[in-house]
Parts: structure tokens; sequence; C-alpha cells
């Protein structure tokens, strides 16, 4: 399975470069996930909030429509 040099020592070049090929995305895994998830939360809450804000303003924006005609027309 192995391949060996002429002594007949083991030869494992191909796990080097598996090893070398993975060191950076094994030290970006953990960090990652917490960006993401630090970023997503946010992103929603933000989403959330103005949300709310702009129902919040239509509601007001009704109550005064409601009133001005009600001004209005009596």
């Amino acid at each position: 399975m192995y391949m060996r040099d002429e002594n007949g020592n083991i030869i494992k070049p191909q796990f080097e470069q598996y090893k070398k090929r993975d060191e950076i995305p094994y030290s970006l895994k953990p960090a990652m996930p917490l960006w993401l998830i630090i970023v997503i939360v946010i992103l929603v809450l933000c989403v959330l909030y103005l949300i709310i804000k702009y129902i919040i303003k239509m509601n007001d924006r009704k109550r005064v429509q409601i009133e001005n005609f009600g001004y209005k027309f009596y």
C-alpha cells in the first residue's frame, strides 16, 4: 500500500500534502461558524427592529389619516 524507497522505508508524501492542504481550513473552521452566527444574529435583529419600526409607523399613519378624515368631515 505504502510507497517504499530503496532501503524499504515507508514514504508518506501524500499524507504531508493532505496535512499542508488541510491546515488552513482547520484553523478557519472554529472561527467561521462563530462569525457566521454573530453576523446572522445581528442582521436578523436589525431586520426585526426595522420591520417593527415600520409597522408602528404605518399604524400611526393610519390613525392620523382616520383622525384627519374625521376632523375634515365632522
